[in-house]
């Protein structure tokens, strides 16, 4: 699908249609962008850096997070500076060799890695975490409208079939008096039946058994508590409904760590290398460091009932 540029909007439609289906917008929408916005701020939260004078950290973070890799090199004009760029080519084992690099402030550049530059990279497949962004903004902003949804379906009104347009009418006069506060209301005998019934019939809600806007929150805070564990952030097992002991309430410390403990492993390998081709320190710490794994303890029984 990526050959022969320009592209037209129908090769364009055939190749976004098989990631985003055209019967479910949830990319590119303002919902989508504020939970990506702010996924992506708690997934830059993990670790705490010191980067050298002069570096952008919004920039380097960005790309570093978002594409997986930062090309560290010593520019004539503005000395060593991290740049985001294209990787290509490939080694016996299959690993990218060359970064390509294109702003508009420098010339164009075919830098070697491990030569000419140093590739700082978040994780060893050189890919960054945006598509753990993605998919969790997309389940938020999805629940989140259902919930607006179903808050907006929830509301009471009380609807009447009438037999003609002037008894319709009537009966809006008649809600109008009575919400307006007024003590005692006088209606015309011809909105009743000869046998003294109501001319009207009402349709019953029952609005409590359609509303599943809690189940909506609840779930939203367990698709968030899953993104964190997902990302390094501790989290507490709390979405039992009655009682927990310890061992399920302490934090799920090995599986918060499996991925962001890579992370790190990869990010002072490359610090290291950084330092020693071009003598800059940068140093990166973890925010929520995990000393040892606190799971399996005495189960003494907690209560979470507030946890629902």
């Amino acid at each position: 699908m990526a050959n022969n540029p320009p592209f037209d909007y129908n090769r364009i439609n055939a190749y976004e249609s098989s990631i985003s289906p055209s019967t479910c917008h949830t990319k590119n929408t303002a919902l989508f962008q504020y939970y990506q916005r702010y996924l992506f701020q708690k997934l830059t939260s993990q670790f705490k850096w010191c980067l050298p004078e002069g570096w952008s950290d919004t920039y380097f973070l960005g790309c570093l997070y978002a594409w997986g890799s930062v090309a560290i090199f010593n520019s004539k004009r503005y000395g060593v500076i991290p740049q985001a760029g294209a990787l290509y080519g490939y080694n016996v084992f299959y690993q990218p060799t060359t970064v390509l690099i294109a702003n508009p402030l420098l010339p164009p550049m075919r830098l070697q890695i491990d030569k000419d530059c140093v590739l700082f990279r978040l994780q060893r497949d050189y890919h960054g975490a945006l598509d753990i962004v993605n998919y969790y903004a997309d389940l938020l902003a999805t629940s989140v409208e259902s919930l607006a949804m179903n808050i907006m379906n929830s509301k009471l009104s009380y609807v009447f079939a009438c037999g003609s347009k002037n008894a319709a009418q009537t009966g809006k006069e008649l809600m109008d008096r009575v919400t307006s506060g007024e003590l005692a209301v006088w209606v015309d005998k011809a909105l009743f039946n000869d046998d003294g019934s109501p001319s009207w019939a009402p349709f019953a809600q029952n609005v409590g058994q359609n509303y599943i806007a809690d189940r909506i929150l609840s779930n939203m805070r367990q698709i968030e508590a899953e993104f964190d564990t997902r990302v390094g952030i501790p989290t507490c097992n709390t979405d039992k409904k009655e009682r927990l002991i310890t061992a399920e309430a302490e934090r799920n410390d090995v599986e918060t760590d499996a991925i962001v403990a890579q992370w790190f492993d990869t990010i002072q390998e490359c610090i290291r290398n950084v330092q020693t081709a071009f003598g800059v320190t940068i140093t990166c710490e973890r925010r929520y460091p995990i000393e040892h794994n606190k799971n399996g303890g005495d189960k003494i029984e907690c209560d979470a009932s507030d946890n629902v």
